[in-house]
């Protein structure tokens, strides 16, 4: 095809495309009142529906409020102040130990205490329940009051520091044990725990704080149940105290022989700075008292001795004072009795008197003992009070205990001294030898007494002997205890060195395996001394004669006598069944019970009356009974051992029985404080609040508290407004238009118009 024809062809095409691209639409104009009603529509669609959302809204949070006010909830409040109208529940722990009576002018640190005690009183909602805990009390009296004004009336009682005191640890685990208490107490349906506060009032010390019981404490607050309680540390302390203390009176020993003196030592310390002072000594209350000058420096610990010999038999009180009292009066004096006494009364029967010549002499060489010594047929018309004046006796080589005499109805020797042993006596058992009858020391009446029976008689290798099994010693036994000094000591005591030896005993099978106190060193280990309890008394046998006899060949029957192991054992044996081994102390700390033993001398039986004697004591407090369950002592509770001083207790014929000491906690001497970290972490952080003159207990305690807040009111409130609003705008959004009735007068404007 020719190009000029297909140009021609595609031009012709041309006009078309451009028809195509540039014809016209033709314009479409909307009715602008229609335009307008579809906007409107459109808005009050939208302006519908915004409603019916913020109706529904309301409506939903009006349930959600009402559900959520009949839960009554609470929230917890840092910045609640405990000064609100809402009832604490508090406990109060007030220390009255001795260092509260520290002064500073007129003022004790108890003082002090009492005061901001009384202020946080004052600060708490009336109604608030509180518990006054007391370390000066007991725990048995504990309860929660029902009001402050109740609290405050304790408060206001205690008039000055207790002697007789425990720490404020124990205190604060009381307070915490006391809380599960109250809720039981108050458990209402629909009520809600009360916050609970511990506000610990003390100075401090280091006597007031036992760190070893924290651990207990702990789990005490963390058995209690939310909401947390919270604590607070009222320090009264001084910053930097000063005084002079006597820290101990010591007598030793407590129970002095007649021809020795008596020595008092005294301990002193001083804290703060350097103090001079005079120490007075008054023995018996006697007007005319020794006294010595004391200069101390800061922080030193002095002793200070006073000596008298002119000392009559019998219980003596000394009292030791500063003659310039200080700061602390309750360290200024302190209380020491002591006895002084004659030989005690040994009886010793013996077939031969002879026999216990050196019994008698190695008890009696120590001027501790008086040993008489008598045969069977001179006890036969003994009544039981010529029994008891002896405070213990002793069986030598009697060969037939089991009659005083040949005279028809006399009693059993054995009898006599079953009934002196039930009574509490104390009987030492040395056999004889051949003339022993075997038979009558095997008699049922012997079985109630010995600790065994006498099988046979043993003769041991003369060259060799016998000795006590001395490797296996067990001086943890009273008796044995002084043998673990004499075994180290250096040099060596004689009978360490040359052990005694037996070379004849009897072979005793013991009624109890834990009745033997030392074995001899055979290969049966055959028992060398065994011991009994007999009612409420003592028996103690021994194996071999005690009477230095000797065979038909002249040969001893043991060496005990080469040495000085038969006066030491000897001396050891009686007064380890007289309780002397146990170091006897007259001295003893307020607030602890106090037994008083009643020797055999002292006849009577249960119910009869004794007399207590001393500061604090009086009315019914003053007698003592001797019961049926423990004849031969007197116990004195707690109750009656509150106040530090020196006592006395007297017989119905006003002989003075025995007598006591009470005083403080040396401890209380220590006017260092404890460090903060230990109080934080019982009581919780920042609990500690230091106090003074200036200080105002109201701005302390503000913010300091977490206080739970009841919703319920504020619930209700925002119920009702919301309530209201959902009223109004519920009318607002739904309400019609009124429509007019017709009538011709306005059909007829309609028409004109």
């Amino acid at each position: 095809m020719h190009p000029v024809l297909i140009t021609g062809a595609v031009l012709v095409g041309l006009p078309i495309l451009l028809h195509l691209i540039m014809r016209q639409e033709p314009k479409r104009l909307p009715f602008p009142a229609f335009r307008f009603l579809k906007e409107t529509v459109r808005t009050n669609q939208r302006k519908l529906k915004l409603r019916h959302w913020l109706l529904l809204a309301m409506r939903m949070l009006l349930i959600a409020l009402l559900a959520a006010a009949l839960f009554q909830p609470s929230i917890i409040s840092d910045q609640f102040p405990i000064t609100g109208d809402s009832p604490v529940a508090t406990a109060i722990v007030l220390d009255t130990s001795p260092s509260m009576g520290y002064s500073v002018g007129e003022r004790t640190r108890l003082d002090e205490a009492k005061t901001r005690a009384l202020e946080l009183l004052d600060e708490l909602p009336e109604e608030s329940p509180v518990v006054v805990i007391d370390t000066g009390e007991s725990a048995g009296g504990l309860r929660w009051l029902n009001s402050t004004r109740e609290a405050r009336k304790i408060i206001e009682a205690i008039a000055r520091p207790k002697p007789a005191n425990k720490p404020v640890t124990a205190a604060i685990d009381q307070a915490y044990r006391l809380f599960p208490v109250l809720d039981r107490e108050r458990d209402r349906p629909g009520e809600t725990a009360l916050p609970r506060l511990v506000a610990v009032f003390s100075d401090r010390t280091l006597s007031s704080w036992s760190s070893d019981r924290v651990p207990e404490i702990l789990q005490s607050r963390d058995r209690v149940p939310p909401p947390e309680i919270r604590g607070l540390y009222l320090d009264v302390s001084v910053e930097k105290p000063i005084n002079l203390g006597i820290t101990r009176v010591q007598i030793q020993p407590a129970i002095i022989p007649a021809d020795q003196p008596a020595i008092i030592q005294v301990t002193l310390q001083a804290t703060g700075g350097d103090l001079e002072n005079v120490l007075v000594c008054r023995i018996d209350g006697e007007r005319t008292a020794e006294q010595q000058p004391v200069k101390l420096l800061a922080g030193e610990t002095k002793q200070i001795r006073f000596r008298r010999t002119d000392l009559k038999p019998g219980i003596h009180q000394a009292e030791v004072t500063l003659l310039s009292p200080d700061a602390l009066l309750g360290d200024n004096v302190r209380f020491a009795t002591f006895r002084i006494r004659e030989p005690r009364l040994i009886l010793t029967i013996s077939d031969e008197p002879d026999a216990a010549a050196y019994w008698k002499l190695a008890l009696e060489a120590s001027q501790q003992f008086s040993v008489e010594v008598k045969t069977p047929g001179e006890l036969r018309d003994w009544k039981p009070a010529d029994w008891n004046r002896y405070e213990a006796i002793t069986l030598l080589s009697v060969a037939a205990p089991g009659s005083l005499t040949d005279r028809p109805g006399d009693p059993p020797l054995w009898s006599l001294l079953d009934a002196y042993i039930n009574r509490g006596g104390k009987l030492i058992v040395f056999p004889g030898g051949d003339e022993l009858k075997r038979a009558d020391w095997n008699s049922p009446l012997a079985e109630r007494i010995l600790p065994g029976k006498l099988a046979e008689l043993i003769v041991a290798d003369p060259k060799k002997g016998e000795t006590w099994l001395w490797n296996s010693l067990d001086t943890r036994h009273p008796l044995l205890a002084p043998f673990r000094e004499w075994q180290q000591q250096q040099p060596p005591a004689d009978f360490i060195r040359l052990p005694p030896v037996v070379f004849r005993y009897w072979k005793v099978t013991p009624s109890d395996t834990k009745s033997i106190i030392v074995s001899y060193g055979n290969e049966a280990q055959s028992p060398a001394l065994l011991e009994r309890t007999v009612g409420r008394g003592q028996v103690v046998l021994f194996t071999t004669p005690w009477d230095a006899r000797r065979d038909s060949d002249d040969r001893p029957w043991n060496d005990y006598l080469q040495t000085s192991f038969y006066p030491v054992l000897s001396n050891l044996v009686i007064r380890y069944l007289l309780g002397d081994t146990v170091q006897r102390t007259f001295d003893y700390q307020a607030g602890t019970s106090v037994t008083v033993p009643i020797p055999l001398t002292v006849e009577g039986q249960a119910g009869q009356t004794f007399l207590l004697e001393g500061p604090g004591i009086g009315g019914s407090n003053a007698l003592l009974k001797r019961t049926e369950a423990a004849p031969d002592r007197l116990i004195i509770d707690r109750d009656r051992t509150t106040t530090a001083g020196n006592f006395l207790v007297m017989q119905e014929n006003r002989q003075a029985l025995d007598g006591f000491s009470l005083n403080i906690d040396s401890e209380e001497s220590l006017l260092e404080r404890v460090e903060v970290a230990n109080l934080e972490a019982v009581l919780g952080p920042d609990c500690v609040l230091p106090t003074g003159q200036a200080v105002d207990l109201r701005s302390m305690l503000d913010g300091r508290f977490n206080q739970p807040i009841d919703l319920f009111p504020w619930l209700m409130i925002l119920l009702l407004l919301i309530l209201a609003v959902e009223n109004f705008l519920a009318n607002r959004f739904y309400r019609r238009p009124s429509v007019a009735p017709v009538t011709p007068t306005n059909r007829q404007a309609g028409v004109a118009g």
